[in-house]
């Protein structure tokens, strides 16, 4: 009886630990090989030059913001900025010149038509005494002519009453005619000033007895003329100042770009290759520094690909890193068919198994703690690998269950070969 209760006792503990042992593959998919990952941000020199300011050095943590590093290009970018500049200061230098034109020319302008304003103040008190003058001759010569006129109608009547000769009639009537043509005289006078003055309107300047109101408005014709030419050239050359000044604009900052190179930081982050030391020479296109972008970590979990529609999108998953005894709950955020091709230049690690007939599984993360040194030193734990469950649906795990223990049993033949990246249970995968 002893030997009996022995062997049940031993049996018993055989059955608790295989049960242990198979129970996670029974209501789990279980992956051993699952990579912490996240993608890497590679700086590249734009140009060929020389490290001013060096990365900080690896595994140093690098804030949002942060200048990463300081490239100053080895080649002058600056000529053809300088050239605009120098024709900007030629325009400027133009536009100064046309402008002190324009018045000078102005103020010239001014200058003459107070002048002609003078004048022709001047000339109108001048025709007002000859004008008087006038009117006082042909008060006279009316007066004359007036008189003549009765004088030869008394001298009529005397010559039918045979009082006088004919003769005197003749000198009376001569007398008379020219009386009247003096009275002509002195009414043409008069009219020709008041045409001479009613001319003087400040704007013609028609003087009939001299020309400078005619060189005066000669002149201010000439200056309107060049004033116009000048200040077509003036709108001209604002219109290159203002598209000069928004191209060397540009070429200022294109010309400091191609100068310096001093990229910021996007997202905070550790440096995962550092730069070389300050003074060194990168040449264009070399990869200068990495950046781990901590805040976009997971997981990357081979599988086999008849699992595929058994871990959709938002299935839980308990993750344990190897080496720690904390476990945790994470999402499939996605799941890549055994065709696609993963981009690895941007991870920072790379699966440690590659099956041909597995697809992989992405499980996300989350954002690690940058404050916390331990993480910062471990790179926020990438490349370290990971024991990865993924819950069964309740309907398939009698299904499961049975498939488990028929591996367990012995290999069927007619079930699917084992692949290179599974356990010796169907549904667990390394």
């Amino acid at each position: 009886m002893p030997i009996t209760l022995l062997r049940v006792l031993i049996a018993t503990i055989l059955l608790v630990v295989v049960g242990f042992t198979v129970a996670p593959y029974a209501t789990s998919y279980v992956s051993t090989s699952a990579v912490v990952n996240a993608p890497l941000i590679n700086i590249s020199a734009p140009f060929s030059g020389i490290i001013v300011q060096p990365t900080k050095p690896v595994s140093a943590i690098v804030e949002t913001g942060e200048t990463l590093i300081e490239l100053k290009n080895s080649r002058s970018q600056r000529g053809t900025l300088q050239n605009a500049q120098t024709r900007l200061g030629s325009l400027n230098g133009e536009i100064v010149g046309m402008e002190k034109q324009m018045r000078d020319l102005a103020s010239l302008r001014a200058n003459l038509i107070d002048r002609r304003d003078a004048l022709v103040a001047a000339r109108t008190a001048w025709f007002i005494p000859r004008l008087e003058e006038a009117k006082a001759n042909i008060s006279r010569a009316n007066t004359a002519f007036l008189k003549a006129q009765r004088n030869m109608q008394r001298i009529e009547q005397l010559v039918k009453s045979g009082s006088t000769t004919q003769t005197v009639a003749l000198d009376a009537e001569t007398e008379l005619s020219a009386a009247q043509a003096d009275l002509a005289q002195q009414q043409a006078a008069f009219n020709q000033l008041q045409i001479e003055r009613d001319t003087l309107d400040g704007e013609m300047g028609i003087d009939l007895t001299a020309n400078g109101f005619e060189q005066i408005e000669y002149r201010l014709n000439e200056i309107d003329v060049r004033l116009a030419d000048i200040n077509a050239q003036l709108l001209e050359r604002q219109a290159q100042r203002a598209g000069l000044k928004n191209q060397i604009s540009t070429l200022s900052i294109e010309a400091m770009r191609q100068e310096r190179f001093s990229p910021k930081v996007t997202t905070s982050g550790i440096i995962w290759e550092a730069s070389a030391r300050e003074g060194a020479t990168v040449a264009v296109g070399e990869n200068v520094a990495k950046v781990l972008d901590c805040s976009r970590r997971f997981l990357e979990v081979q599988l086999p690909e008849r699992h595929f529609e058994n871990i959709p999108t938002g299935t839980t998953a308990t993750v344990q890193l190897k080496g720690s005894t904390e476990r945790f709950t994470a999402q499939v955020l996605a799941a890549y068919g055994s065709g696609a091709r993963p981009n690895r230049d941007m991870q920072a690690a790379s699966p440690r198994i590659e099956t041909n007939d597995g697809f992989r599984v992405i499980v996300g993360l989350g954002e690690a703690d940058l404050n916390d040194a331990m993480a910062a030193g471990s790179f926020c734990d990438v490349g370290r690998t990971a024991e990865v469950r993924f819950e069964l649906h309740q309907d398939s795990l009698m299904s499961r269950m049975s498939r488990l223990f028929e591996g367990l049993g012995g290999h069927d033949p007619s079930s699917p070969a084992l692949t290179s990246g599974e356990k010796t249970a169907p549904i667990a995968t390394e």
